[in-house]
């Protein structure tokens, strides 16, 4: 398998993911347009994908999917609370509209798939684990906290798309209304990079061998501040696997590539 960021922020957000029998996305927060041209430039036609996953309902993670979907009828793989809102509010065929249940797994492009909840001011809000035979990947941002469900979901992959949204001083001393700032900062906001490195710490003990750092926030955050606060903490471990995890950044509009298998 192969998972590869195409945008990555609170502008928009959208993933691919490929394996030897197909293709599908991991959201659609950018345009039709843009995510036709990003897939035609990685080689691929929007039309051959086998599906979409779908995180939760927020803007930057569908907006560009009613007409994507009108175009392509791509089927839409998503909690009940988000393919209830998709049909109502995107007007989203019931036909092409498939619920997951966290914690159950199901099957789609040769992945077997597993949605798992996480703690976000979303309806039905999820992150996915991702595994072809004994490989395995992780995609999981928007979440105000990590959770042992969380944590077990994502035990044992070799990489994983994580979030670190924010650093806690820009947010606190940024130009954000005191609402907004609170919302973020809040058990169903998003990661700071603080919690951020907790997670990826978690998860290089239990394995992963590259992280990418995603949705970092355009105004509360930047690439080197989540860089720092990840890898400090990876390097302060005692286990050298953890010291040895790769940790990259997720570009707010460009390609970062992780592959699953072990070299």
């Amino acid at each position: 398998m192969r998972l590869t960021t195409i945008a990555s922020g609170s502008s928009g957000n959208c993933a691919l993911l490929e394996t030897e029998t197909g293709a599908l996305l991991i959201d659609a927060g950018l345009t039709c347009k843009r995510i036709s041209v990003a897939l035609n430039t990685l080689r691929l036609s929007p039309a051959s994908l086998r599906g979409i996953l779908i995180t939760h309902e927020h803007s930057d993670h569908i907006s560009g999917l009613p007409v994507f979907v009108r175009q392509t009828r791509v089927p839409v793989y998503a909690p009940g609370a988000v393919c209830a809102y998709l049909h109502k509010t995107c007007a989203i065929p019931q036909e092409l509209l498939f619920e997951v249940f966290p914690g159950e797994r199901f099957s789609i492009c040769g992945v077997e798939a597993l949605a798992f909840r996480t703690p976000h001011d979303a309806a039905g809000s999820v992150g996915y684990r991702l595994a072809c035979g004994t490989d395995s990947l992780g995609y999981c941002t928007d979440l105000g906290h990590v959770t042992d469900e969380v944590l077990e979901a994502l035990r044992g992959v070799r990489a994983a798309v994580i979030e670190c949204n924010h650093d806690t001083d820009m947010l606190r001393y940024g130009p954000y209304p005191a609402y907004l700032k609170k919302r973020i900062a809040s058990d169903v906001g998003h990661l700071s990079n603080r919690l951020g490195a907790v997670l990826a710490e978690e998860l290089a003990k239990s394995g992963a061998a590259e992280l990418v750092l995603a949705h970092l926030s355009e105004h509360n955050n930047t690439p080197e501040l989540a860089l720092r606060a990840v890898t400090e903490r990876l390097a302060a471990s005692e286990d050298e696997a953890v010291r040895s995890c790769k940790v990259y950044i997720a570009p707010r509009d460009g390609f970062h590539t992780i592959c699953s298998a072990s070299k």
